[in-house]
């Protein structure tokens, strides 16, 4: 089954290993440890958020999220200090890219 976007429903496609990403609104998916490399700098988001709509990129909160990989409802958390959305059964997170956005604005 391919991994969908938990807010738009597109199938998301692999950027490098371990993160994947919604072609759409450009939300991330990937796991604690690939998240932790990502929020090292900002060189090491750049390419991932430029090149979306912002109307895209805004959150879209909503109740049961679907996990992309197994479909169990995403729970909401946070991420030093992002919002996130993790999932209980397999561990993967979610982060908006507009909250990725915001992180690189203060960095």
């Amino acid at each position: 089954m391919t991994p969908r976007c938990p807010g738009c429903q597109e199938p998301l496609r692999r950027v490098e290993p371990r993160l994947e990403q919604c072609p759409r609104c450009g939300g991330l998916w990937t796991d604690p440890p690939r998240l932790e490399e990502i929020y090292r700098g900002p060189e090491a988001t750049a390419g991932l958020v430029e090149g979306y709509s912002l109307e895209m990129s805004l959150e879209r909160p909503g109740l049961d999220r679907p996990c992309p990989v197994c479909r169990f409802p995403l729970s909401p958390d946070q991420f030093r200090v992002s919002p996130v959305e993790r999932c209980p059964v397999c561990g993967g997170i979610w982060i908006e890219r507009v909250h990725l956005m915001k992180w690189n604005l203060e960095w």
